[in-house]
């Protein structure tokens, strides 16, 4: 830290924290990928202001893009401390970068030293069209996250953050459900989202949030009960244009017969996500056709006696409705 600010310190003109590499890096820019201290980002912050204040007509800092990146993209994918992204926040005084998307197709271009465990994983997904909330959620932490979205509403661009989608048509609440998130999060998430409409929106796959909410060994069933009750919600407000709580979009690349239910089927849910999915009105055996499926579910049900409890109510409730 002592080293940056005698650095910066010896730069009379502060022409110096304009300096960009050939690529168009900036030091703030570098220091947010090497995941440098929160002190350190404040002496960076600080001298940018200085010249700034001097040259209303250059942009600051914070809006610069770095190969598709903004300084914010950069610290919510390296799983910057909360105080780093609060400078970033408090620096962008009208919410500007909250709803500015990543133009880049991959995260490796970001060339991530190799001695950290991003490197590998950033590599792997598109983040084309990706605001900070979505970054986060990938990688950062429920506090992160809680800011941002606080930061969202304080400036008004919620609705922005929660229904702008990436290049693969996925809202926050997708991400969040394909991540796996703690309940609050997701709680945090359709609370801004007044109408639920959030949780009806498919992506280009197909897939709405509660799709993917299940597709996980340990899923999380107080996540997919608010879901549920979510959507629900949303039926009940748009009662002329109701979407079908547990239908694949037709369109999607995956057969329209997979339900959630399956999806929890097929990664091994706890049984309570089992339960909870049996429970609910519609529920339904579609897509179950494959022999491999019905053996693993019947292996479930087995070995939990309340599910064969309620498979039993459920199939007998169907049968007098038959005769």
């Amino acid at each position: 830290m002592e080293i940056i600010r005698a650095l910066l310190e010896a730069d009379e003109d502060g022409q110096s924290i304009r300096y960009k590499t050939e690529q168009g890096c900036l030091p703030i820019h570098a220091a947010l990928r090497n995941r440098v201290s929160t002190e350190v980002v404040q002496l960076l912050l600080e001298a940018d202001t200085r010249l700034w204040t001097q040259k209303i007509d250059e942009e600051a800092d914070i809006y610069t893009y770095y190969l598709g990146f903004i300084p914010l993209h950069i610290a919510c994918s390296c799983a910057a401390s909360r105080g780093t992204i609060a400078l970033l926040l408090d620096k962008d005084v009208d919410g500007q970068t909250l709803t500015m998307s990543a133009k880049a197709s991959l995260m490796k271009t970001l060339s991530f030293p190799q001695t950290t465990s991003l490197s590998q994983s950033l590599a792997r997904g598109s983040v084309k069209g990706k605001i900070a909330l979505h970054l986060a959620i990938a990688h950062s932490s429920d506090e992160t996250m809680r800011l941002l979205l606080k930061r969202s509403e304080l400036e008004g661009e919620a609705d922005d953050s929660i229904f702008q989608t990436c290049e693969k048509d996925r809202t926050a609440l997708h991400m969040a459900c394909k991540n796996n998130v703690s309940p609050d999060i997701i709680a945090l998430l359709l609370k801004i989202d007044r109408e639920k409409k959030t949780t009806v929106l498919p992506d280009r796959n197909g897939m709405k949030p509660i799709h993917y909410a299940c597709d996980h060994s340990d899923a999380r069933t107080k996540s997919i009960h608010l879901l549920i009750e979510a959507e629900k919600k949303y039926n009940g407000m748009n009662k002329f244009n109701q979407h079908q709580p547990f239908k694949i979009h037709p369109s999607g690349q995956f057969p329209s017969t997979h339900t959630p239910f399956w999806y929890a089927c097929r990664s091994g849910a706890p049984p309570s996500t089992i339960g909870l999915l049996m429970s609910q009105s519609d529920f339904s055996f579609k897509g179950f056709e494959r022999k491999s499926m019905k053996i693993d579910f019947a292996d479930v049900v087995n070995k939990h006696p309340p599910l064969q409890r309620l498979l039993n109510q459920k199939l007998s409730s169907r049968l007098n409705i038959v005769r």
